[in-house]
């Protein structure tokens, strides 16, 4: 778990410095009346650093409170378009959570 945690403050440093720099590039954007479309793309990657956070802090959940959920299924932090969608997706993931 210790390594996952160097991951987790890893992708926050690197997700805080890309919240900077599109803060910078999205104010020049406002003047400019223009969304650069590289701008979008690092949005986008700044966006899956955190979702990999979620993901790292989902396991350690899953790891620590739901023991009779199965090691060895796929496990992501459910993001998905509806509260009970998720809900549904979390008894499926973390059994007795």
């Amino acid at each position: 778990m210790g390594s996952r945690q160097a991951s987790i403050q890893a992708l926050l440093k690197k997700a805080g410095a890309q919240i900077g720099q599109i803060e910078v590039e999205y104010n020049k954007s406002l003047h400019a009346k223009a969304i650069d479309p590289v701008l979008r793309v690092d949005i986008k990657n700044a966006c899956e650093n955190l979702w990999s956070v979620l993901d790292y802090l989902a396991a350690d959940l899953r790891e620590r409170h739901c023991p009779k959920s199965l090691s060895s299924d796929l496990f992501y932090f459910p993001i998905l378009p509806a509260k009970n969608a998720f809900d549904v997706r979390l008894d499926q993931w973390c059994i007795k959570l």
